[in-house]
């Protein structure tokens, strides 16, 4: 058995933290082939990731490295059902394996599948890095050598089997990455074409996401309806959402705490523009000290309410700041929140609520939301 030198332990040492610290990248594969190849001395690899399923290879998604894409449609029309190699993949729990461990190099040399198709690309030697994690198939890595180059000896097997798990981890985390940000950008680009606006803050009222219906929203109720400042900033924001969440962070006094608290508000303001605000709270603990965020939804509810609103003020003769108020009514809003929203008194706000009960004939105020939302 032979052992290996201190240069080996450190040529394997920098291969493992290049793949530590390259698991974000797309390529991955790519650079564990390429650093292999390197460490290996070999004229060629391939990469074959795991099926869904992880009971087999996709063999149609192989990565492959200085190897001839002009056989890879042979090597996917015919050849796959005569490559030993792939069948001990498939067949055996074996990590590290080469060419004479699963056949004499003399049976091997007389096999149509390697006079056919591995000779004229000079693979003459090959050494398997069976990826599997839990008994899940990750994938298979192929190194390749040339008669010129000779065999893998046991040197190569002993590297093989330290960089195996260190290779899996990196190939794991990397998968696991990719399918996160995959899932990311579907969620993004469903939220893009929300017809509802949805911003999160930080703790400290910066931006972390809005969508283009949030921005329109803000935009809409500063007065600002041009494009200009369209990337979202606290300071964008209209002065109820940040009061709502600092009075939302006022009563949070604990992370764990099971708190269902949140703020609604309708905003109303002319040309019969509608809008309902709810914010809430919740917390990251993905981290070892929990982070604070904030939720706001944004909905536009004029066009829902234009054409009942008109009715119902028609119907009952409602002035225009009674109608106001009745649409604040039924978005649940009280007497001190509509008196702020529509800057008035509180005794005024009471004054018209008197009058609009005695005008449709209504006795509280949740019977005033259910004839406006019915």
């Amino acid at each position: 058995m032979g052992r290996l030198s201190s240069h080996d332990y450190q040529n394997i040492i920098h291969t493992i933290n290049v793949y530590n610290s390259n698991i974000e990248r797309l390529d991955l594969p790519n650079l564990v082939l390429q650093s292999l190849s390197e460490l290996f001395k070999t004229n060629g690899g391939v990469f074959i990731p795991a099926s869904d399923t992880h009971e087999g290879l996709e063999l149609t998604n192989a990565i492959l490295f200085n190897i001839d894409w002009s056989y890879t449609n042979q090597y996917l029309k015919n050849y796959w059902r005569y490559d030993p190699h792939l069948q001990k993949v498939l067949d055996s729990r074996l990590t590290i394996f080469k060419t004479n461990d699963i056949i004499p190099y003399s049976r091997w040399v007389k096999l149509e599948y390697y006079n056919e198709f591995c000779r004229p690309q000079n693979l003459d030697y090959e050494l398997d890095i069976c990826l599997r994690m839990h008994d899940r198939l990750l994938g298979n890595i192929a190194l390749f050598r040339s008669r010129q180059q000779q065999d893998f000896d046991s040197r190569d097997i002993l590297k093989a089997e330290l960089l195996a798990p260190h290779i899996t981890c990196a190939i794991h985390e990397a998968n696991f990455l990719s399918k996160i940000n995959h899932e990311r950008k579907l969620l993004q680009r469903g939220m893009e074409c929300l017809s509802l606006g949805i911003i999160l803050l930080d703790s400290e009222l910066m931006t972390v996401y809005s969508n283009p219906e949030a921005r329109r929203i803000c935009l809409f109720t500063k007065g600002e309806e041009s494009a200009e400042g369209n990337k979202l900033k606290s300071e964008g924001f209209p002065a109820v959402i940040v009061q709502d969440c600092l009075d939302l962070k006022s009563q949070q006094h604990n992370w764990n705490e099971i708190d269902f608290n949140q703020h609604e508000r309708i905003i109303s303001l002319e040309h019969n523009n509608i809008f309902r605000l709810k914010s809430s709270i919740i917390w990251d603990q993905s981290e070892t000290s929990p982070k604070l965020y904030f939720v706001i939804l944004l909905e536009d509810i004029s066009k829902s309410s234009n054409l009942k609103d008109d009715n119902i003020k028609r119907q009952y003769h409602l002035t225009n700041r009674e109608m106001e108020i009745t649409q604040l009514i039924a978005g649940g809003l009280t007497n001190n929140e509509i008196a702020k929203s529509l800057y008035i008194s509180k005794n005024t706000v009471e004054t018209h609520l008197s009058n609009i009960f005695g005008k449709t004939n209504v006795k509280n105020r949740t019977s005033l939301a259910n004839l406006i939302s019915t």
